[in-house]
């Protein structure tokens, strides 16, 4: 998500490609996101339909966590912070590990 501010200062082409970029971001973390998760290698004619629904999945479920994520209360963010900090930690923690 772009910060708020950024499209506040633009107007016109400059908010275009401000959006445009946010949008191509968000694209391409999907697309790694979802290869990440669907690593497929059959044909072709099945991988793209199964690509496809992954980013609608994936687009949806960004919707409806950042529509729920607005709702909160700054308590309830902060302790989904700390929340995300630690299974990070613990996820090096496993890297380092392993």
């Amino acid at each position: 998500m772009i910060h708020e501010a950024m499209v506040l200062d633009h107007s016109g082409p400059p908010l275009a490609a401000v959006l445009y970029g946010a949008s191509l971001k968000l694209w391409v973390l999907g697309a790694l996101v979802v290869k990440l998760c669907l690593p497929l290698r059959g044909a072709w004619w099945i991988d793209w339909p199964a690509f496809l629904a992954g980013m609608a999945l994936l687009a949806c479920a960004v919707g409806v966590l950042e529509s729920i994520m607005a709702r909160l209360r700054m308590r309830r963010v902060s302790q989904a912070l700390i929340a995300a900090v630690v299974s990070g930690t613990f996820g090096f923690l496993l890297l380092l590990l392993a």
